[in-house]
């Protein structure tokens, strides 16, 4: 039989290890919101959905073994000095309650992170829709864009040969202070 020693150790070892997946969706998200490539940017969701999944295995995971040890916890009550009420219970049960309280904790946080990140997108789809078709998007038009992955597709692309803003000088005809020194 595997002490229960043992699993702590996994299961704590297996909440660092969700944390990873967690600091790569925040990066990712960050590092998203300069993208302008439709390419550049499936890719970088199909990586956060990767990282999503990878967190939501590894909390089934963690799920299962303080199961484990639960049962592990009511097989011992039954050894002589470890009933219920000993220090030895009321150990093994605080340690589970605290690995218990952790996992929570991370996925919860994990969760926000993810809602945070959808939300971000939805509204950076939404600023695209506008800047391409000059409306403003629905929620049903936003949800069929993401659902179907047309979103990644309308990427706004910069103008080849930006146009002067009304009442800036043309820089050909007026030369630039910066370059001539300053007027005296």
């Amino acid at each position: 039989m595997v002490s229960s020693r043992h699993f702590h150790r996994g299961i704590k070892d297996e909440l660092k290890e969700v944390e990873c997946p967690h600091r790569g969706l925040r990066e990712s998200n960050e590092a998203g919101k300069s993208l302008h490539d439709a390419a550049a940017v499936r890719s970088l969701r199909t990586h956060m959905d990767a990282d999503v999944a990878l967190t939501l295995k590894k909390a089934k995971l963690i799920k299962l073994c303080l199961e484990a040890l639960d049962r592990a916890n009511d097989a011992n009550r039954s050894l002589p000095g470890c009933g219920p009420g000993s220090s030895t219970d009321h150990t093994r049960t605080s340690v589970v309650a605290g690995l218990r309280k952790k996992l929570k904790d991370s996925i919860e946080g994990f969760s926000t992170l993810w809602e945070q990140v959808t939300a971000e997108y939805r509204e950076t789809i939404g600023r695209w829709y506008y800047t391409i078709t000059g409306e403003a998007e629905d929620k049903a038009t936003l949800d069929a864009l993401i659902s179907t992955g047309e979103a990644e597709r309308m990427v706004p692309r910069p103008h080849p040969h930006p146009l002067p803003l009304a009442g800036w000088p043309d820089k050909s005809t007026h030369p630039s202070p910066a370059r001539n020194g300053p007027n005296v």
